[in-house]
Order: structure tokens, then sequence, then C-alpha cells
């Protein structure tokens, strides 16, 4: 019941990110006066809809690893590959999903006035739906010994049936990597002001904002 709870709100909140995009996309690059109001309409019942459901997937998606870890014997968890890798995408999705809600939160809708941003929204986004469907995937394999999704995934080269492990080359490499980026983020947000919060959006984004309607 938890893993169709958080399946369903992360699968909405990912349906209606979509459809933010479109709509951006639409009023931008190919505006018509005649659709325009009903766009802006849709755009104004699947923003605050993307947002809810983000935050109840996430909130699903813990739920449902809780009751999925108390499902399966403790010693079964780290000695089957399946449940290994479950563990892990697991996590993966529940990183990518939070990233996702805590830039919406501070950011708010003012994320969809700038293309970069935007893109980066729904990129995280698809990353997290994708890595979501490879765990409802294994978890068809680990209660009905299949999936619907086996030939897709099959057809770009991934067996999640596998044991998923790195050597600790690689896993230094990343390590290594991902310590080198901080700085970097850190040097550049020193450099421009970011960190001291001296730049301010004082005008409006290449993209539609969220001020079109006249104010009554």
């Amino acid at each position: 019941m938890t893993a169709e709870l958080h399946t369903g709100f992360l699968t909405l909140a990912f349906i209606t990110i979509a459809g933010l995009l479109i709509c951006q996309l639409l009023l931008r690059y190919a505006p018509k006066r005649s659709a325009g109001p009903r766009l802006l309409t849709i755009r104004e019942y699947l923003e605050p809809t993307s947002y809810i459901a983000t935050f109840a997937g996430v909130l699903a998606l813990v739920l449902s690893a809780v009751t999925g870890s108390a499902a399966w014997p403790a010693d079964d968890l780290l000695t089957s590959p399946l449940t290994r890798n479950k563990i892990v995408l697991t996590t993966f999705a529940l990183v990518l999903w939070s990233s996702v809600l805590f830039m919406r939160w501070t950011l708010k809708r003012s994320l969809w006035t700038y293309p970069a941003t935007a893109l980066l929204y729904i990129g995280l986004a698809t990353a997290a739906y994708a890595i979501t469907a490879g765990v409802g995937s294994l978890g068809a394999h680990l209660t009905q010994d299949g999936s619907l999704l086996d030939p897709l995934i099959g057809a770009i080269g991934i067996d999640l049936t596998k044991g998923m492990a790195m050597t600790s080359t690689v896993a230094l490499a990343i390590a290594v990597a991902s310590v080198v980026v901080i700085i970097v983020v850190l040097l550049v947000a020193r450099r421009t002001g970011v960190a001291k919060r001296e730049l301010k959006d004082t005008g409006p984004g290449p993209w539609p904002r969220w001020d079109e309607r006249p104010s009554k």
C-alpha cells in the first residue's frame, strides 16, 4: 500500500511539473491570444498541485522505505542483490526528490521565470522519476518475479537484478570530485557576492512570469 502511495504521488508530481514546462514553452514561443488565458488557468492549477504532490510523495517514499525494510528479515536485506539495489535506488530517489522539493520551496514560482532554473528543476524531477520507476521495477521482481519495465530497462543495457557495486577507486574518485565541485561552487558564490546576498532579482526573466493577469 505504501509503495502504491508514493508511486501515485510522485507520478502526479512529475506529470504536473512536465505540464508546467509545456505551458511555459507555449506561452513564450507559441503565444496565441485565444489560448493564453486557458494556459494561464491550467498553469495556476498545475503549479500548486506539483508542489503538494512532491511533498506528499517524499513523505510517502520515506514511509514506504520504513515499511519495506520491516517487511523483510534483517539478514535478507543486505544478502539479496534485489533488496540491496532497492535500498540504493530508493536512497537516490529520495535525495533527488528532496532536491526538487527544496528547489521549489526556496525559489517558489520564480524558478519558472528563468530557463536555467526551470530546466534544472525539470531535469532533477525527470532523473528522480526515472530512478523511482527503477525502484518500482525491483519491487515487482521481489513480489512477482518480473516487471513490465524489463524490456525498456534491458534496451538501455541496465540489469537491476544484478548487484550494484563500485570499486574503491571509483568511490574515491566520486568523493574527490564532489569535494572539488563544492569548493568551486563556494568560491564562485564568494566571488559573485551570492554568499552575501548582494544579488537581487530586479527585472523580469525571459520566460512568462506569474503576474500576467490584470489586477482586479
